[in-house]
């Protein structure tokens, strides 16, 4: 048997073991890409529990941080009209990130924190790079302790933009890397920048109109579907079993959040990876599409050791779980570096949303692809044993495909 046909047959029988009957995982569907679209497609399971539909590439899911890629597209659209410059401070037209203070540690304390003035001014590409010192609430306990001092809840699944996304930092912007809402406050940057449109209004009309995308939305139950096409959210109990819930991220969201509030198809989220492998994109200059894929920080920085520490983020993405890994961040996603890592070789873009969601672009190799599942909480086993299985398949074919 060929090397293409055992991974093939290996990906198929994982595949079957885990969508069939006493399915352990809910719906699922996969894409492979090239610039001139899908060239490999699976999908299983039901759109929902109450629904006789299957799930198929034009199906809705919450994007969560799928929202981030599309957002740095449309500040680098900015860039490239000439609104602002990547490391232009962002102050002007971001107000509320002027004047903000460093949290740390402080046990003796009150609230167990301190605050101190921050002196460095964030930038554009500290948005972009996760790199400003925005986190998000939740998911530090500093912040967590913050909030809790004003008599506040963690915002950040709230839909309230700017008020869930106005936080002390937790470090002098551009010496260390922190997941969080950069990216949601780039989404108000675009929509202040261009006439102060909502994000979704500014991705209507120079992504989605562009590329004839029509299921992308940041209210999918406004449009003419009424939400009809958006697959059903699962969770994993601590037995092991699947749990239908609501999606975390309210349905009727005030704002359009720039880092995770949309809500897509894979094949419409297929179509914007496949213009950023083209020689001539639609959404960007080629050069700066060339530039999405440098690292913006080297091996063995301070910003390249917090990106590592906060592995949970790409360790089901690269495969790489010990070690330092050949990854830095680029704009849009991480970034696999000269030594390549498991899952992906080198010079790929790759990123995730939080729903066990994955994808990834090589424009060297001229391919790309996609994983997209409803399910929390995320790097679930089995939704990554098979995202591997289809990504180490997709590698096989890619590249047969190459030589012939």
């Amino acid at each position: 048997m060929s090397e293409i046909h055992s991974k093939e047959s290996a990906f198929e029988a994982l595949f079957a073991s885990l969508t069939g009957e006493n399915a352990a995982l809910p719906g699922v569907a996969m894409a492979a890409f090239r610039e001139d679209g899908i060239f490999h497609s699976r999908a299983a399971g039901p759109l929902r529990v109450d629904s006789q539909d299957s799930i198929n590439l034009r199906s809705g899911f919450w994007g969560y941080s799928c929202t981030k890629p599309l957002t740095t597209i449309a500040v680098l659209q900015c860039v490239d009209r000439g609104l602002i410059k990547l490391d232009d401070t962002v102050a002007s037209i971001l107000p509320e990130l002027a004047s903000l203070d460093i949290i740390t540690p402080k046990p003796d304390s009150e609230h167990g924190f301190q605050l101190a003035s921050a002196t460095t001014p964030i930038t554009v590409r500290h948005l972009l790079t996760h790199t400003s010192g925005l986190s998000y609430d939740a998911m530090n306990p500093l912040l967590v302790a913050w909030r809790k001092s004003r008599g506040e809840a963690p915002l950040v699944m709230s839909g309230l933009v700017i008020k869930a996304c106005s936080l002390p930092l937790l470090f002098e912007p551009g010496t260390s890397w922190t997941y969080g809402c950069s990216l949601d406050w780039a989404g108000v940057l675009v929509g202040r920048l261009n006439g102060n449109v909502t994000l979704g209004e500014y991705m209507a009309t120079n992504i989605f109109a562009p590329l004839g995308i029509r299921n992308t939305s940041f209210h999918p139950f406004e449009g003419p579907s009424r939400g009809s096409h958006m697959t059903q959210m699962f969770c994993r109990t601590a037995e092991g079993a699947l749990r239908q819930i609501e999606s975390p991220y309210p349905e009727r969201a005030p704002e359009d959040s720039g880092g995770m509030g949309i809500t897509t198809t894979p094949a419409d989220f297929a179509t914007v990876l496949s213009d950023i492998l083209k020689d001539k994109p639609l959404l960007l200059r080629p050069e700066t599409v060339r530039f999405m894929f440098n690292p913006q920080f080297e091996v063995g920085s301070p910003q390249y050791k917090a990106f590592l520490k906060q592995g949970n983020m790409h360790a089901h993405l690269t495969g790489e779980r010990d070690g330092e890994p050949s990854i830095s961040f680029g704009l849009g996603g991480l970034v696999v570096l000269d030594g390549g890592v498991r899952n992906l070789p080198k010079n790929s873009l790759s990123w995730n949303g939080m729903p066990n969601i994955g994808w990834f672009v090589n424009r060297e190799l001229g391919y790309g692809a996609l994983f997209f599942i409803q399910l929390v909480p995320p790097a679930d086993q089995k939704s990554v044993s098979l995202m591997e299985a289809y990504w180490d398949f997709v590698h096989q074919v890619a590249g047969k495909k190459d030589k012939q």
